[in-house]
């Protein structure tokens, strides 16, 4: 089924992530010496097209790209800066991105999809994607923690923009299992939609480690994951007092306008996090500080070792900290307050079968759910940089902070919902 007779002749194109071990022992040593933006500047990224890939069998569907988001993970990549712990769940060349949003284009016969539809993907690449029988974790609804990573038709990765056989999102279309499919509802605009895959995986962490009634909760992080925990607690239905840690003027105030009670810099984070939760500051011998209290629930949106190190200072005994970003690796933290505290460290990774409040339904639905009934809650504000695709380079040195300004969300933009034309980079020979 097709909704367009001519969509099997076009052409598809994406923004491709050519790894080499070269490329990779060069990045290492410019970041090494700090040279960032020189780094930047030698991505292997290229404009590739190439005919349209024909869907693998009939529960599959073809997805035309709206737009699609830049995440922390893709410029880990592209840094460099991701532990290797993560590589063998990765294979290159392969179709960048995994946030997004589109319309269905073409559907197969048992996929129980139609063409026209809005859709968001769930990314990970599951069992169920790759054909294979469902291990320990797919069979309880989530992928995202799927233990066959490396086995099956698919080669080894972990989700879309990790595959040379499923694009991801920066590009024209996508292919996708229908497992992968969630339906957009018509309130939501693309703005909105294009923010549903990072508020999924926020609303988990939330879910998966709600705050006690009227206690004080801390968000490490006032990027886009940061600053979306903050909304999906206040989507759920948690009203504790919310204090949040942010580095840059403009997530401090998009911070205070999402709700947060208090918003603090990283200098004044033990002082204020002290006032807000009724704790105190003690010095320790070696000029250091620990706080005595702190927020119940702690989530760490920060991919470093200095988010997790704020974490569990700035968290209570017997509280909980939960890690949203990953701290990737960690040269040197003191770990003595999750023994001394009790801490509860505790990772949120993707999204999939909530408990039983939700019925084991996706956390894309419930999320979206939330957004609908919630109403204009000025989330679509956390897209502070939009680009066409053409411009995707662009697009990319403004998400590493190389642009003059700092960015919240970077989103690339393919086409409106009811365009049928893309506007794309000059052709370029795969």
């Amino acid at each position: 089924m097709t909704d367009d007779a001519s969509d099997r002749d076009r052409t598809a194109g994406g923004v491709v992530f050519r790894f080499s071990k070269a490329w990779y022992a060069r990045a290492l040593l410019l970041r090494t010496l700090g040279l960032n933006a020189l780094a930047a500047r030698d991505l292997p990224l290229a404009w590739v097209e190439s005919d349209p890939r024909p869907l693998p069998g009939p529960q599959w569907v073809r997805v035309r790209t709206v737009a699609a988001g830049i995440c922390g993970s893709d410029l880990g990549v592209l840094r460099a800066s991701l532990s290797a712990q993560l590589s063998p769940f990765a294979s290159f060349p392969a179709v960048l991105g995994h946030e997004g949003t589109g319309v269905i284009a073409e559907a197969g016969a048992d996929s129980g999809w139609s063409p026209g539809t809005r859709v968001v993907v769930d990314p990970f690449l599951g069992c169920l994607v790759r054909g294979n029988p469902p291990c320990r974790s797919c069979a309880a609804g989530w992928a995202p923690l799927c233990e066959e990573r490396t086995r099956g038709p698919i080669r080894p990765a972990m989700l879309l923009g990790t595959s040379p056989e499923l694009p991801g999102t920066w590009g024209t279309e996508l292919i996708a299992h229908r497992s992968q499919l969630h339906a957009v509802p018509a309130s939501l605009s693309d703005d909105l939609a294009v923010l549903v895959e990072p508020l999924a995986i926020s609303m988990h962490a939330v879910l998966a480690s709600p705050p006690p009634p009227d206690a004080p909760v801390l968000v490490v992080g006032g990027g886009a994951i940061g600053l979306l925990v903050l909304a999906a607690l206040k989507l759920a239905g948690h009203d504790n007092p919310v204090a949040v840690i942010a580095r840059h003027p403009v997530q401090r105030r998009l911070a205070g306008d999402l709700g947060a009670a208090a918003v603090f810099d990283e200098a004044n984070a033990a002082e204020g996090v002290a006032g807000f939760a009724r704790g105190r500051v003690l010095p320790t011998l070696d000029g250091g500080w620990v706080l005595e209290g702190g927020a119940a629930v702690t989530y760490d949106a920060v991919p470093s070792g200095r988010g997790l190190d704020l974490a569990l200072r700035l968290t209570r005994t017997d509280g909980v900290v939960s890690l949203v970003g990953s701290p990737g690796r960690v040269r040197a933290l003191d770990v003595t307050g999750v023994w001394a505290k009790a801490l509860t460290v505790r990772g949120a990774l993707g999204y999939g079968a909530e408990g039983p409040r939700w019925s084991g339904r996706h956390t894309m639905d419930v999320a979206m759910e939330l957004l609908a009934a919630a109403g204009d809650r000025g989330l679509e504000r956390l897209i502070t940089h939009r680009y066409p695709l053409a411009r995707y380079r662009e697009a990319v040195h403004a998400a590493l902070g190389l642009a003059g300004s700092r960015p919240v969300k970077v989103v690339l933009v393919t086409r409106s919902s009811d365009e049928s034309e893309p506007t794309l980079p000059g052709k370029v020979a795969s």
